[in-house]
């Protein structure tokens, strides 16, 4: 099977165009993504006075870094739970076959 064609795609950050190589499928959200930057962009800098792009694109990485990270502990105490729970199945299943056997 061949790999899918790859698009060129220019996208405008902090008005600096940046040429980039994606998937079809993956277009839109790329093109979202750098839309929602300028658009975050903006709020801060009426949010905060913040004019330095630099300074507004760091102020996005961290803010995308703390919910991403907050994302990842919920994710772990979901995995956590879902891991409990496989065993309490697990339990209960070879308590029940055990009840059920004839040589108990």
């Amino acid at each position: 099977m061949q790999a899918p064609e790859k698009l060129s795609v220019k996208v405008y950050i902090a008005n600096r165009a940046y040429p980039l190589w994606v998937n079809p499928t993956e277009e839109e959200a790329v093109r979202n993504a750098a839309k929602e930057i300028n658009d975050r962009m903006r709020e801060l800098r009426d949010q905060y006075g913040m004019q330095d792009d630099l300074d507004l694109i760091i102020m996005q990485c961290l803010e995308i870094k703390s919910q991403l990270n907050l994302l990842q502990l919920e994710l772990n105490s979901y995995t956590e739970k879902q891991h409990q729970l496989w065993e309490d199945i697990n339990q209960q299943i070879d308590t029940t076959l055990q009840l059920a056997s004839p040589n108990s």
